[in-house]
């Protein structure tokens, strides 16, 4: 599979006359008919081709010390216990495979998967990262956040990354299309500021994104690494290179499970290190997914090898919870030192039955003394008309599938930058959105951020 990718994307390169439309940088422009073969010098030709395609540098991954904080080097915050346990444990594999990250909302498992990333990189040799998500509101705040990481780790004497945004509406995204173009860059080295290690080389774009060195989307693109398709070698060749992350691995229904298992037994086959990030993951979906990864790099049936875990490892009901394939062994880290600010988390469950004007008055008792409420609800018309009985008394910000993409991503982009990371938060906001397009995005940044910030 991987060879055949090769092939293809060395057909495509040598069919490419130029890069992108600038006629000053030639690749392999058609030859003239009155030339023959002996006009030809083909090692300057290829020289040539190579040295105008090579815009874009390739991430390079060093060894993260735990000498020092690398969450304070990278994020300005010092870690916490999980964090630093799963850096630890991941620091102590030799060969890691399958990382499995199961903890609470707010913890920080992105800050967790993205150092994992480059330790993983490191060990296993990969000069990539693919971000998968379940959603394009996810995707599109996720994609600044790794750009921003990607400032961190990469030196400033080091080559530029090439950056894509993977899903249908990145064309909207103004961070994606704010990147600089990696010819323009290469032509001008002030076309970039020197603290920015991201930009875009034209030639991944279409069938070939995937070859990209950093990939952030939505998971799909990983899912259709296991279905027949046109060009499925690409997509291989494309991810065999790279740590994969994927978020939010609970989100998945019985159909979109079963590609992502087979999917996995091909990132397993190819020794591609993936790290998973769930808040709820059952214990049987856990050991699927493990045995699938372990199907595929082994050949053999995961649950017959007891010899190689823990003792009842797959009944493990600890949280929070990391387990980590080393080579054909499993590891499982469930003791964690305490955290002063840990405080426990109350959930209060009300039934309105569909009562809107109840509802209305539950949200503003509950923001009465300023806060920020999350409304979830299952269609547009319903999130329309909750957002109307609320306008009159406090702010609020509607999101559902129904705007225009443009909009769509300005609200976003509100949304954010109110309450998002680096928030300026409101005294009182509610956000009104339909549970399929936005419930992750708005969960995400009310209740996490409510987390951190207490």
């Amino acid at each position: 599979m991987l060879l055949s990718g090769l092939l293809v994307m060395a057909d495509w390169l040598a069919s490419s006359e130029m890069l992108g439309n600038d006629p000053s940088r030639p690749l392999f422009p058609l030859i003239q008919l009155d030339q023959t073969i002996d006009d030809i010098d083909e090692d300057e030709r290829a020289n040539r081709a190579f040295n105008n395609w090579y815009v874009s540098d390739e991430l390079e991954p060093h060894q993260v010390s735990l000498a020092t904080d690398p969450y304070f080097e990278r994020w300005g915050f010092h870690a916490r216990p999980v964090q630093a346990a799963v850096t630890k444990a991941i620091a102590d594999t030799v060969d890691p495979g399958a990382v499995i990250i199961e903890a609470p909302m707010g913890l920080g498992k992105t800050e967790i998967a993205l150092l994992a990333a480059e330790q993983l990189a490191y060990k296993s040799g990969r000069n990539g990262l693919f971000f998968g998500l379940p959603t394009q509101a996810t995707a599109n705040a996720m994609f600044t956040r790794v750009e921003d990481w990607l400032n961190q780790v990469q030196p400033e004497d080091a080559g530029k990354i090439s950056m894509h945004l993977m899903h249908g509406k990145a064309a909207f995204n103004p961070a994606f299309t704010s990147l600089p173009d990696a010819v323009a860059v290469d032509n001008d080295a002030e076309a970039a500021r020197d603290d920015e290690a991201a930009v875009v080389n034209s030639w991944f774009s279409g069938k070939k994104t995937i070859l990209d060195e950093v990939d952030v989307g939505t998971v799909d693109h990983l899912l259709l690494m296991a279905l027949k398709q046109k060009h499925l070698m690409l997509r291989h060749l494309g991810l065999s290179k790279k740590v994969v992350i994927i978020d939010e691995i609970h989100a998945y229904d019985a159909y979109m499970s079963q590609y992502l298992a087979r999917a996995l037994e091909w990132l397993g086959a190819y020794h591609v290190p993936v790290v998973m990030l769930s808040a709820t993951l059952p214990k049987q979906r856990r050991n699927a997914l493990l045995a699938a990864y372990y199907r595929g790099k082994y050949h053999r049936n995961l649950l017959r090898l007891q010899d190689v875990a823990p003792q009842n490892w797959q009944k493990s009901e600890a949280y929070p919870l990391v387990t980590i394939m080393d080579g054909p062994r499993i590891h499982q880290v469930t003791e964690f030192a305490s955290q002063s600010d840990q405080q426990p988390q109350l959930v209060d469950v009300q039934r309105f039955d569909g009562d809107d004007e109840a509802l209305v008055e539950s949200i503003l008792n509950a923001i009465d003394a300023g806060g920020i409420a999350g409304v979830i609800v299952n269609t547009v018309s319903r999130a329309q008309t909750v957002a109307q009985l609320l306008a009159p008394h406090v702010p609020v910000i509607t999101l559902h599938s129904a705007f225009l993409a443009p909009d769509r991503v300005k609200l976003e982009d509100t949304l954010q930058r109110s309450i998002g990371k680096d928030d300026q938060r409101p005294h009182k906001l509610v956000v009104v959105g339909t549970k399929c397009w936005s419930s992750h995005l708005i969960l995400t940044l009310i209740f996490c951020i409510a987390i951190l910030r207490r």
